[in-house]
């Protein structure tokens, strides 16, 4: 899979986003395709974990969140800049597998791409959240 190409989430066999804070108990989420399910996990949560079976439909909006976001173009890594010092703070990653075996990974540390938050809606948009 090439940076700046087009993400078909019928090729997507698996999926990790993931996003986390330094001493934040229950901040962890994630939103993960495996199986042929999306499925949105929250560390202690009270709500039990929301499962979306992978259909047509749901892997062509996948398709469009993903392309509106400019997924594929962003960095491979983002971090502040180096004369801002953090002590804790906020993280995030996403893996995306795919069927011909090939892998996008993109993550950051106290840093994101400007549309990060638009995918992070998005996907919780697709639970009710």
């Amino acid at each position: 899979m090439k940076r700046g190409s087009k993400i078909d989430f019928a090729q997507v066999s698996g999926m990790s986003f993931k996003t986390y804070a330094y001493m934040c108990i229950g901040c962890e989420v994630e939103v993960a395709l495996e199986n042929g399910m999306l499925e949105l996990r929250r560390e202690f949560s009270d709500n039990p974990n929301s499962i979306i079976p992978m259909t047509p439909i749901l892997a062509d909006k996948l398709t469009q969140l993903f392309e509106t976001c400019g997924v594929t173009n962003w960095k491979c890594h983002y971090e502040p800049p180096k004369e801002i010092r953090v002590l804790d703070g906020e993280g995030w990653d996403l893996t995306l597998n795919f069927k011909d075996e090939t892998v996008f990974k993109t993550d950051g540390s106290n840093a994101w791409p400007d549309e990060f938050d638009k995918l992070k809606d998005g996907l919780m948009e697709l639970f009710g959240n």
